[in-house]
């Protein structure tokens, strides 16, 4: 049992690397164009973007009514806009319109995508939103969701120095996974586990201690 916990341990270790090295690089190549998508697309306080069959979703589907993608999405929300839609079914889906799995690595195309930077003011009353720093962890720690509902939660790196990430020790969560630079906010909307129970996540960097439980009930 405890050689199962250590492997798991430096799996998330591998995947909170992975989504730090992408941050980085979403962060120093994007930003701009980031806040100004942002300025244009951003829902107010407490509303959700729609996306109506015959808009342009992001990714790499194709425009028009009569796509695959486009039906898959029809009458779809983007809580917060980056993450996955929410299909009318209340399932977090792709872009092309596949249920998204918790249970693959965060590098896989069926995993949750965390958003790039937003503002967290600009996020619906809807999200859950976590503070976190190095030396406090997570604030609050702990929240509740309906088993199976989709839910969309945002990390707030109230750190000026270092990054944070929030990562499930879970096996059926190694695919949610969030990471922020410094002072950023992100966010990513995933299905909840149709089981009940208690979620442990941590911040998986090294040397940060955060820990914190989803409680599913």
């Amino acid at each position: 049992m405890e050689n199962k916990k250590q492997k798991l341990f430096i799996l998330i270790g591998i995947l909170v690397v992975i989504v730090i090295i992408i941050i980085v690089a979403a962060s120093q190549g994007k930003n701009k164009a980031t806040t100004k998508q942002a300025n244009n697309n951003t829902p107010a306080a407490g509303e959700v973007a729609k996306n109506p069959s015959n808009t342009t979703v992001t990714g790499d589907q194709k425009t028009g009514s009569t796509t695959a993608q486009s039906i898959a999405l029809k009458d779809s929300i983007i809580v917060v806009p980056g993450a996955n839609p929410i299909s009318k079914d209340n399932k977090v889906v792709t872009v092309g319109g596949e249920v998204t799995k918790t249970d693959v690595s965060a590098a896989s195309p069926l995993a949750p995508q965390q958003t790039l930077s937003v503002a967290k003011e600009s996020l619906p009353a809807s999200v859950i939103k976590l503070d976190v720093t190095k030396e406090g962890g997570f604030t609050p720690n702990s929240f509740t969701v309906k088993p199976g509902a989709p839910v969309t939660v945002s990390i707030t790196n109230k750190d000026s120095g270092n990054s944070v990430t929030l990562a499930f020790t879970d096996p059926s969560l190694v695919g949610v996974i969030l990471g922020c630079g410094p002072s950023e906010t992100r966010a990513i909307s995933f299905n909840a586990p149709t089981k009940a129970g208690e979620y442990q996540f941590i911040d998986g960097i090294p040397g940060h201690g955060g820990t914190g439980k989803m409680i599913v009930k």
